[in-house]
């Protein structure tokens, strides 16, 4: 069972009796619980056979009292228990739901739900075993090739095309959240006039995230391209007054998820499923056109130098700035292989 099997019964409208829905990227899993409500939604206009409960507050009487009530006008009944964690799993609790799973009513569907993306039930000792026969929908960040398809079929929507370069643009400019790049290609789709996306487009409507900016220093810094690292550090710190530790801290993870990928593969791992296990939300583009100019050693060196700075920032009495700017000199100088 998997999250392609509940693609399946959302289809046909034949549901099992337990799903897990849970997983880092939140936009996926609130689109297909919400797609399973309102398929039981078609045949119940009244919104009579469909209960949530919040576990930190689970009347376990009435969960159990709706489970075995039949659907009013309606084949199914649905019920949502959100956020079941250990620490609500109580005796009292488990002991209902296992009652409940155990002797499953035809026409019930049990949904937990997890609206925590890094809280994973799975690896709960406590929660597991209640989960044996359950549909477990996990739902990962796409691939870049599957988020640039998805953001393809979007722009589409609004009768809109993007070539592969702006497409890259945009994905290079924008945050990897699904849920913020949704509403990113509604503001660009509505303001641009003709049905070409452009760069100007782009540039002019959309809101680039500071951690796209970062991820940009990253990527001026491979390129030797001084000039662009001090033109996006002036808009980070002296407009955006963001934290040089926090933007150094960022780029420790850039570096060390690069590692992880030069490491996999080196291992004949693909870099979209290292991408997708290791949870990288830049731009696997980039990332590969980076791995093909630095390798594993200077990859180290960078992430050390990382390390180095932020111990820095916190004891020396030079400003945070400074150390940041002269990070970036250090670190071009690594990247040259001259240091």
């Amino acid at each position: 069972m998997s999250f392609a099997e509940l693609k399946k019964h959302l289809k046909s409208g034949a549901f099992e009796h337990v799903y897990v829905m849970y997983g880092k990227e939140r936009y996926l899993r609130e689109y297909y619980s919400l797609q399973m409500r309102e398929k039981i939604r078609e045949s119940d206009p009244l919104d009579m056979n469909i209960t949530v409960f919040e576990a930190d507050e689970l009347d376990t009487d009435l969960m159990v009292q709706t489970s075995y009530s039949y659907p009013v006008m309606c084949d199914r009944r649905l019920i949502v228990i959100r956020d079941l964690t250990p620490k609500y799993l109580t005796a009292e609790v488990g002991d209902a739901l296992r009652s409940v799973i155990d002797d499953m009513p035809d026409y019930l569907t049990l949904m937990f739900d997890y609206t925590d993306e890094k809280l994973d039930p799975l690896k709960s000792a406590d929660l597991k075993p209640m989960f044996s026969t359950a549909v477990i929908c996990r739902f990962d960040p796409p691939s870049s090739r599957e988020l640039a398809i998805w953001i393809r079929r979007n722009f589409a929507a609004f009768d809109k095309a993007i070539d592969d370069r702006v497409l890259e643009y945009f994905m290079d400019t924008v945050d990897h959240s699904m849920a913020k790049l949704k509403h990113e290609i509604a503001k660009v789709s509505s303001y641009a006039k003709d049905r070409e996306i452009t760069e100007k487009h782009v540039d002019d409507i959309c809101c680039s995230s500071d951690e796209a900016r970062v991820f940009a220093l990253s990527d001026a810094l491979i390129s030797g391209d001084m000039d662009r690292i001090y033109s996006v550090l002036d808009i980070l710190v002296r407009q955006h007054r963001e934290s040089p530790i926090l933007m150094l801290a960022y780029l420790s993870s850039v570096f060390g998820n690069l590692v992880k990928l030069r490491a996999a593969q080196d291992a004949g791992i693909s870099l979209d499923a290292a991408a997708r296990e290791i949870g990288f939300r830049g731009n696997l583009n980039n990332a590969a056109r980076t791995l093909r100019k630095l390798d594993a050693k200077k990859l180290d060196s960078l992430l050390q130098l990382c390390c180095e700075t932020d111990m820095l920032m916190k004891s020396s009495r030079l400003a945070q700035q400074t150390l940041l700017e002269l990070f970036f000199e250090r670190a071009a100088e690594k990247v040259k292989g001259s240091a």
